[in-house]
């Protein structure tokens, strides 16, 4: 019972003073008339900065885009990793040129920035960010619109991790190893010299 305690105190310890740079999970919609989605974004804060985060994944539905995604397509994919780290990458295709830096910006009202988000979907490369407060998106498909400024999508947060569960989990797993313990100690008997 005493090593039991002892791993719970152990791990409470290690989630209560566990880095800030922990990968949370940020859920979105996004609806306009040429895309439509739901995407969940794996991404890990940047040490020094808290309000921004790296994206690693997205995941989700892409309910359409455009006339490239006509039918719901559900996938889990890295994003198209950016090898300038924070400061943005480019790549083009078709004459145009895709701008990336995949950080999200949780608790600003633009959570993407110019650059956005760069990921792959049914072999096409989909870039997500905002304009001027308004979001954007382009495809290497057939569809490729790289201005919807008459096409707003709107993103209301779903789901959002809370930054303090951890913590508060961490300490009542602490207080569980605490009572435990204290239980296990009044209950040895006293032995009779």
């Amino acid at each position: 019972m005493k090593r039991f305690c002892l791993i719970l105190l152990a791990l409470a310890t290690s989630l209560a003073i566990s880095p800030s740079a922990r990968a949370d999970s940020f859920t979105y919609g996004y609806d306009g008339s040429g895309f439509d989605a739901t995407l969940t974004y794996t991404a890990s804060q940047i040490t020094g900065d808290p309000g921004v985060y790296q994206i690693s994944n997205v995941a989700g539905t892409i309910f359409s885009a455009g006339t490239d995604i006509t039918s719901p397509a559900t996938f889990s994919v890295p994003v198209i990793a950016d090898p300038n780290g924070t400061n943005s990458a480019a790549q083009a295709f078709n004459g145009y040129t895709i701008e990336y830096d995949n950080l999200l910006f949780p608790s600003s009202t633009s959570t993407l920035d110019f650059y956005g988000v760069f990921f792959a979907v049914d072999g096409l490369d989909f870039n997500l960010y905002t304009n001027n407060g308004v979001y954007q998106w382009l495809d290497t498909g057939t569809y490729t619109n790289t201005d919807n400024s008459s096409d707003p999508i709107t993103d209301p947060l779903i789901t959002s991790p809370e930054p303090g569960s951890l913590l508060l989990f961490g300490t009542g797993l602490f207080g569980l190893a605490v009572v435990l313990f204290r239980r296990k100690k009044t209950s040895i008997p006293v032995k009779n010299r």
